[in-house]
């Protein structure tokens, strides 16, 4: 039998390495995989489950909490252990969260100890992190500041060395950026879910929207008729519609909602229901309608909200033409070298409920070329910043073709040179209304008309040749 004593320090030295020394080296080892790892998981649903799996596991833990910063408080994320997280929300600013973005590192409660930030605590705060049986308060910390806490407790109530404490403050310095990171790139993606559903709901905006321009253009005797409308937005308050009355006669209108977006999409539609709904009753004269129309439309828009308009009504049998006007722009009735502006009318539709109306009525000769448009026409700019204007409009008619439509494909291919891509800032909306010239038959009937005395009424049963005669 060996009887010689231990050596008291040998003795001492085994224990250190079996015990203290190997715990040490375990839990840097869990620290630094820890560290490694949430470095590389972006997504926070899957970062706060591998904290909460990996440190209750790794740490021996009875109870771990884990709250970030939401808004003007910092709320429960995860949990795990026999926890009672109903009504936890710390506050941005209680005494507790004061005293962890002062303090920065991991904060022991001790209940046989005061400190000056639990002195200054509500009783309600003090209730919670009792809830929570939390042994250490950990700080998270991101670029930022603090982004979250963790409330934590240890089985068996071993308590934190000094080592430990050490090893938590890098661990909130670490955690606290991931989920920084993470939280950021969740906002990012919801931003960016909510701008592609935003998106989605703009593109069937606008296709509501295309469908509520003239989808069928009515044939006119002795003349043609065609619009256009190109939104500086997805949607926009630009309206123009071309339909037949009950009765037969031709109705054309543009108006103008004031701003830009979805509100003046819905007053724009609000706009066109209105009309057509308006037109169904026969008895309505013009500035009748246009009354009715600007009450409606004051019912239906805010106290800033407002519209110009200008109606048309177009009597292929007399080829006579009666407009409102309601603040708009004044259209362009072109004739020859004559440029006459259709000016009366009234007020803007929408500002007063109350607005009396004048109505104008001229008869159409072979040739006359009315433009209606939107200010975004004559105020499309270039890039130096120079505005289109009536005079760039009416100079694009000097050479025009026959056609309202290929006259509208004109003015915007001209608007098109202008502009050299510089963005527009307005809806550019264009209406245009073309009278055809007279066949030179028709023309050679007009002069008979002149010349042969009122008695001949009969002109059917003159030939050309007895018409030519008379020259």
């Amino acid at each position: 039998m060996d009887t010689r004593r231990a050596n008291p320090r040998t003795t001492a030295g085994s224990w250190l390495r079996r015990h203290l020394v190997l715990r040490v080296f375990d839990r840097r080892i869990l620290f630094e995989e820890i560290f490694a790892r949430v470095a590389k998981i972006f997504r926070l649903d899957d970062l706060l489950n591998y904290l909460t799996q990996t440190l209750v596991t790794g740490l021996d833990l009875s109870s771990l909490t884990i709250l970030i910063k939401c808004d003007n408080s910092f709320e429960v994320v995860r949990t795990s252990g026999n926890v009672n997280v109903s009504g936890v929300p710390f506050a941005t600013n209680s005494s507790t969260i004061s005293h962890l973005k002062r303090n920065s590192r991991p904060t022991i409660l001790d209940k046989g100890r005061t400190d000056a930030w639990r002195l200054l605590a509500s009783n309600d705060e003090i209730a919670v992190l009792d809830r929570l049986h939390a042994q250490m308060l950990l700080p998270l910390v991101g670029r930022t500041g603090l982004v979250g806490f963790a409330a934590l407790a240890q089985r068996g109530n071993k308590g934190f060395s000094l080592y430990d404490l050490y090893l938590f403050r890098q661990l909130g310095k670490h955690v606290g950026l991931a989920l920084e990171a993470a939280m950021t790139l969740e906002v990012l993606s919801k931003e960016s879910a909510h701008r592609a559903s935003a998106n989605r709901e703009l593109e069937l905006a606008r296709e509501v929207q295309e469908r509520m321009f003239p989808q069928r253009v009515p044939s006119i005797p002795g003349a043609t008729i065609a619009g256009r409308c190109v939104s500086a937005q997805a949607v926009g308050g630009d309206y123009y519609d071309i339909f037949l009355t009950v009765d037969g006669d031709i109705c054309f209108a543009l108006g103008d909602v004031s701003g830009k977006g979805i509100s003046s999409a819905l007053l724009m539609a609000t706009l066109r229901a209105s009309l057509r709904t308006l037109i169904l009753d026969n008895d309505l004269s013009p500035t009748q309608l246009v009354f009715k129309l600007n009450r409606l439309i004051h019912e239906a828009s805010a106290q800033n909200r407002f519209a110009t308009f200008a109606v048309f009504f177009y009597k292929p049998q007399t080829r006579s033409l009666t407009y409102v006007n309601a603040g708009h722009n004044a259209p362009l009735l072109l004739r020859g070298k004559d440029v006459l502006r259709l000016e009366r009318g009234g007020p803007v539709l929408g500002l007063f409920p109350d607005c009396t109306y004048e109505q104008e009525t001229i008869e159409i000769e072979p040739s006359d070329l009315l433009l209606v448009y939107s200010d975004g026409v004559t105020e499309s700019i270039n890039a130096a910043g120079d505005e289109w204007c009536e005079e760039g409009l009416i100079a694009a008619m000097q050479h025009r073709r026959k056609g309202a439509d290929v006259i509208v494909e004109d003015v915007f291919k001209a608007l098109h040179l202008f502009a050299d891509g510089t963005p527009q800032p307005d809806d550019i909306t264009l209406l245009v209304f073309e009278s055809e010239a007279l066949r030179p038959e028709l023309q050679d009937t007009r002069r008979l008309e002149e010349i042969v005395p009122v008695a001949v009424t009969d002109k059917s049963s003159l030939s050309l040749e007895s018409i030519h005669s008379l020259n």
